[in-house]
């Protein structure tokens, strides 16, 4: 029962990354870092029991896969954030849900889970609630050439952050999720770095001081508490479960935002959310027969 609750927990905490986004007012690559850094010093000196009890567990093999993480990682950090900043959240959103199929696909091949019918009705009745609650958005008449560079960026977030995903749930039975999540921000942050330096972007003299704060929450709430929560649960669910369960997010997102910003939800939008509703009851009947 633990892990239903930290999986609707972590759901919730990420379901609003997109607004605190806003507030950091700088380059998106700067962004990911300090969001990544702050999350590894932050997290490293609670990771030390971890690493004691991971190390024999850390061969070539796992170290590549950690490190592999933290690419892939940043990577969807970088794509993600983008295209937010480029395309309307509604193109964005639909094209980075698309994560779920390519977990539940990579799952079943790489990972040898079993794909239940339920899991796929769910699946295709999430995928239908998200388009219904964007579909007041899109338009082919203001179609323009940023909104399609953002929607391949929302689209390459999505596989980078998949193949984040499955790379944690194929090495999260063997090694602590502290030192696990701590080793992948590092690795994030420092390729973060790399790019920050050798595209000249900027490090600090933000334009107002929100942008800081913004970038400190991200690091305690979206990514500590939020992702390191569903890594960790990916020891005890399938990663094609918990990764389509979060096709919640815009249904947490929206409530939150009718009642904190008073903002108007249309009746296409709470259709949406019922088809999200229904479709992720179909997954808990799955996992409970899994």
């Amino acid at each position: 029962m633990l892990v239903y609750f930290i999986l609707i927990f972590a759901t919730l905490i990420l379901s609003q990354a997109g607004i605190v986004i806003r507030f950091a007012d700088t380059h998106y690559v700067t962004v990911a870092f300090y969001r990544l850094l702050f999350a590894t010093i932050i997290l490293a000196p609670f990771s030390i029991g971890s690493l004691k009890k991971s190390y024999s567990q850390i061969d070539k093999r796992a170290a590549m896969k950690i490190f592999l993480m933290g690419v892939f990682f940043a990577l969807h950090f970088f794509f993600w954030i983008k295209a937010v900043q480029t395309t309307k959240v509604a193109h964005a959103a639909i094209c980075f849900a698309l994560n779920p199929a390519f977990i539940s696909v990579g799952a079943f091949l790489f990972l040898k889970e079993k794909i239940d019918s339920r899991t796929i009705i769910g699946l295709v009745i999430g995928f239908i609630g998200i388009i219904v609650i964007a579909s007041g958005d899109l338009s082919f008449h203001d179609f323009n050439k940023n909104n399609f560079l953002g929607d391949i960026y929302a689209l390459l977030g999505g596989l980078s952050f998949a193949i984040y995903f499955l790379l944690g749930k194929s090495i999260r039975k063997h090694i602590g999720n502290r030192f696990l999540m701590t080793a992948v921000y590092g690795v994030g942050a420092l390729l973060s770095l790399a790019i920050i330096f050798y595209a000249k972007l900027p490090l600090g003299n933000f334009s107002n001081h929100s942008t800081w704060v913004a970038l400190l929450v991200l690091a305690v709430f979206q990514t500590i508490l939020g992702h390191a929560s569903i890594i960790y649960i990916l020891k005890f669910m399938k990663a094609s479960f918990v990764s389509t369960f979060l096709l919640v997010e815009p249904l947490l997102a929206g409530i939150v935002a009718f009642f904190l910003f008073n903002e108007h939800v249309a009746l296409t939008a709470w259709l949406g959310y019922l088809l999200i509703i229904i479709g992720i009851c179909f997954l808990f009947r799955d996992q409970q027969h899994d």
